[in-house]
């Protein structure tokens, strides 16, 4: 998990990644088993943020949640058509 420390505080591991600057990630984390369930990043697509930020944010991410095949209360991912 981590680290102990003498104060018998445990202090998690810490990973960290350069992004472009402007970079949008979504993670989706299993809390109870501290898993990475489905990840997703887009950088290139929020050039246009200056211009109009709130419709390129939800364009941008309509266009990752697009990529997530899993529905609720389902472990195996469904199809995607033509994929």
């Amino acid at each position: 998990m981590g680290i102990m420390a003498a104060t018998g505080i445990a202090i998690p591991d810490v990973r960290t990644t350069d992004y472009k600057y402007g970079t949008l990630i979504i993670d989706f984390v299993d809390a109870k088993a501290n898993e990475l369930m489905w990840y997703s990043s887009a950088s290139k697509a929020l050039e246009d943020v200056a211009r109009d930020p709130k419709g390129t944010i939800d364009f941008v991410v309509n266009q990752m949640f697009n990529e997530y095949r899993f529905l609720a209360g389902q472990k195996e991912p469904v199809p995607i058509h033509g994929k």
